[in-house]
């Protein structure tokens, strides 16, 4: 691993002008501090995790999104810098009980992740959907406000940012206005529309429907655009809406000038 991480840096710093595009460097730099620099393939090994970390240096992203148990391997690679360690919980079904996302949300934050991005149990809101109602009864509501909640409350005890992934691509309008306010009593930090693992993922008019639903309710929630985000044209027609943008490693580094590895879509 030493030999690789010598290599890399070494290719870096005699190539620097391979790192650079023809966009505006100024507008990558604003889109890299608001991206989630993200490889969660299950087949990632330290190797291709420590190239994240040592391509995160470069592009300077707000945070590497890697799965749970690279967390302690990342944090340790990235300990002299501002990028945060942001993991997954629940990924990418969202279905694990609250007892088993809490167990994961510790050991998380034990590891050293600075954010959390939880998966909604998104699924049970589908199937118990009262179209009549364009609601839940109370106890799935308390159920899913609790699914968030619980996580928010260790969370922030600790400083640490709850992301929330609501899948809204599999959301229709109405369904995506109430996890909006799921996220905003449950007390998450960011709604966040997409894993990356369904067909469709961050949805313009979705993203408008929450941003107006947390301006109706007067809430601070902020907004993660992920799923389908991969150029800088996608970063800029969602710019206005999110304060966040999760996308693969491939397409960050593509954006940047870097030349292409082996490493999965988001």
């Amino acid at each position: 691993m030493l030999k690789r991480y010598n290599s890399f840096v070494k290719r870096i710093n005699e190539s620097d002008e391979s790192f650079i595009n023809d966009v505006p460097n100024n507008e990558v730099k604003k889109f890299n501090g608001m991206t989630d620099y993200t490889q969660l393939s299950p087949q990632a090994t330290e190797d291709d995790i420590l190239e994240l970390s040592e391509k995160a240096r470069i592009i300077n992203p707000k945070s590497i999104c890697i799965l749970p148990n690279m967390v302690k391997f990342g944090k340790e690679v990235l300990k002299d810098t501002n990028i945060l360690i942001c993991t997954v919980i629940s990924f990418p079904e969202g279905t694990n009980t609250l007892e088993q996302k809490l167990s994961e949300n510790k050991k998380a934050l034990l590891d050293g992740a600075d954010e959390i991005d939880m998966v909604l149990d998104y699924q049970r809101l589908l199937e118990n959907w009262d179209d009549q109602t364009q609601s839940l009864d109370r106890k799935e509501h308390d159920y899913l406000i609790q699914d968030i909640k619980q996580l928010a409350d260790i969370c922030h005890k600790s400083k640490k940012i709850l992301k929330v992934i609501v899948e809204s691509g599999n959301l229709d309008i109405p369904q995506t206005k109430y996890v909006t306010t799921l996220c905003i009593d449950g007390g998450a930090d960011f709604i966040k529309t997409s894993t990356g693992k369904v067909d469709v993922g961050a949805e313009l008019d979705k993203v408008k429907i929450m941003n107006e639903t947390i301006t109706e309710e007067g809430s601070d929630l902020q907004i993660k655009a992920s799923g389908g985000i991969r150029t800088i044209e996608d970063q800029k027609r969602f710019f206005p809406f999110v304060q966040r943008f999760g996308m693969g490693s491939d397409s960050v580094d593509k954006i940047n000038g870097i030349e292409k590895s082996e490493q999965g879509d988001y």
